[in-house]
């Protein structure tokens, strides 16, 4: 195993950590009542990154 610089490991972690928090609260969004609304802002809103 090749032995990784310090800020590597940091930059892994954090790559790592946000995934997690995205797919957590893309669960907590979908069994929120907010959800609709955040659907219907995502689908008013042009960009193509955000439609369903």
């Amino acid at each position: 195993m090749p032995h990784l610089a310090p800020m590597s490991w940091v930059l892994i972690t954090i790559m790592f950590w946000t995934c997690f928090l995205m797919l957590i609260s893309m669960t907590w969004w979908q069994q929120s009542p907010k959800f609709e609304f955040s659907q219907k802002v995502m689908t008013t809103t042009p960009s193509p990154k955000w439609s369903w």
